[in-house]
């Protein structure tokens, strides 16, 4: 798979960058739910001269690259694989939000904006599957990215907006939804993905109707009745 990636800062990678620059040994292990793809495109466009070595095993996550030297006694190991290796130093690879949102114009139609605030832990493969998958239809992505504790939260705050008055309603629609820590936990979720937002203790849903439907119609409930 081609990437164009040509303007990427790979801000995350600029500490291998030096570690390549300045030293002659070393073993480096690379932690990222990016695809492997997109870190040889670092290393093209670095003009890094490397080998790649697939382990043995079948697993497409453990990837070994040498980087050349002219030396040929000279180790230059970076491994690729997201389980722990104590005789590597960990780097952690992975897009910033403008990084992901340069990567998906002209890939994804629609609001790439809204994709990254639903799904901000998925990698860019992910992305782009997801949003071909639905074709950005926004109520699906909304109404599969949501929990059955969110979507509770989101019924409690049709008809209240202080804090205290929605986890009152949320333990009346179900008993079972009695941790207040948990509740709160998700309210912030919810807060920081842009789907709620709070002025002066007053809470509210930012989501369109159609999209609060699709969400409720999951847990059983008709919007139309309240």
């Amino acid at each position: 798979m081609k990437l164009a990636v040509k303007n990427y800062d790979f801000s995350h990678l600029k500490v291998l960058k030096d570690i390549i620059a300045q030293e002659k040994n070393f073993k480096i292990q690379i932690i990222s739910l990016e695809p492997i793809d997109l870190f040889l495109e670092f290393l093209n466009i670095n003009s890094y001269k490397y080998v790649l070595l697939v382990n043995s095993r079948p697993s497409k996550s453990h990837i070994n690259i040498q980087i050349e030297y002219e030396d040929i006694d000279v180790n230059r190991i970076i491994l690729y694989n997201n389980k722990r290796n104590l005789n590597f130093i960990q780097i952690v690879f992975k897009l910033t939000r403008q990084e992901k949102t340069q990567f998906l114009k002209g890939k994804v139609s629609g609001n790439i904006d809204l994709l990254l605030d639903m799904y901000p832990y998925k990698n860019t493969n992910d992305l782009i599957n997801i949003a071909q998958g639905y074709s950005l239809d926004i109520p699906n992505i909304m109404k599969d990215s949501l929990d059955y504790t969110e979507s509770i939260i989101l019924l409690s705050m049709i008809r209240h907006t202080k804090l205290g008055d929605i986890v009152s309603n949320i333990k009346l629609i179900d008993q079972s939804l009695d941790n207040v820590f948990m509740i709160r936990n998700k309210i912030l979720n919810l807060l920081d993905r842009k789907i709620i937002s709070c002025y002066k203790d007053n809470y509210k849903i930012n989501i369109s109707h159609e999209s609060l439907k699709k969400i409720l119609e999951r847990i059983d409930f008709d919007i139309n009745r309240t």
